[in-house]
C-alpha cells in the first residue's frame, strides 16, 4: 500500500518566524483550499535521511522545499511517498538506495533542476515507479534497474528524457 502518512518535514523547524529563515507555504492535496505555512533555515541546501530501521518517506514530506539542492538517502528506506519531493525546484542531486522498492506517483513532480544528479544504487531492488513520478524534471538520461517490473503512465511527462536504459536481469 502507498505511504499514506501525511508528514511535513518543515515542521521540525517550528511554526514561528525567526531570523535567517524562509517562509514555505503548501497544500497537502490539490482539492484542499487550506494551506500550511512554516519556516525553514534559509541556508538549508542539503538533507540526509539515514534511518536506523525500516523507513518510508511519507507523502508530501519535503514538498515545496525549493532551497534544497541535494537529498542523500541511505539505510533501509523502502518507499518514497506520493509528492514527497514535489516542487523542490532547486533539487539537483538524489541518490536512491538499494532498499527502495517503490517510488510513488508524483514523488519528484516539478523538480525543475533535477537532471543527471538522479541515481539508483547499482544493486537496486526497485520494483515500481508510479505515474508522473518525474513529471517536469530535467532528467535527460536514466538507467532503470533490472528489478523494475512496472513504470507508470506519464512517468517522465514534460521531462527532458531522451535516453532510457534498462539493465537486464
Amino acid at each position: 500500500s502507498a505511504t499514506s502518512t501525511y508528514g511535513n518535514f518543515g515542521y521540525i523547524f517550528g511554526q514561528t518566524s525567526y531570523e535567517g529563515t524562509t517562509l514555505v507555504s503548501q497544500r497537502y492535496k490539490s482539492s484542499s483550499s487550506s494551506t500550511d505555512s512554516y519556516y525553514i533555515p534559509s541556508n538549508l541546501e542539503e538533507v540526509v535521511i539515514a534511518p536506523k530501521g525500516e523507513y518510508n518517506i511519507p507523502m508530501y514530506a519535503f514538498s515545496g522545499l525549493g532551497l534544497v539542492e541535494k537529498i542523500t538517502l541511505s539505510g533501509n528506506i523502502t518507499e518514497i511517498g506520493e509528492y514527497a519531493f514535489q516542487n523542490c525546484r532547486d533539487l539537483v542531486s538524489v541518490n536512491v538506495p538499494q532498499s527502495v522498492k517503490t517510488i510513488y506517483k508524483r514523488a519528484f513532480v516539478g523538480c525543475e533542476m533535477l537532471d543527471d544528479g538522479f541515481k539508483f544504487d547499482a544493486d537496486s531492488t526497485l520494483v515500481e515507479i508510479k505515474e508522473n513520478a518525474f513529471d517536469g524534471s530535467k532528467i535527460a538520461e536514466i538507467v532503470i534497474p533490472a528489478s523494475v517490473k512496472k513504470i507508470g503512465n506519464y512517468c517522465f511527462a514534460n521531462s527532458a528524457l531522451n535516453k532510457m536504459f534498462s539493465l537486464m536481469p
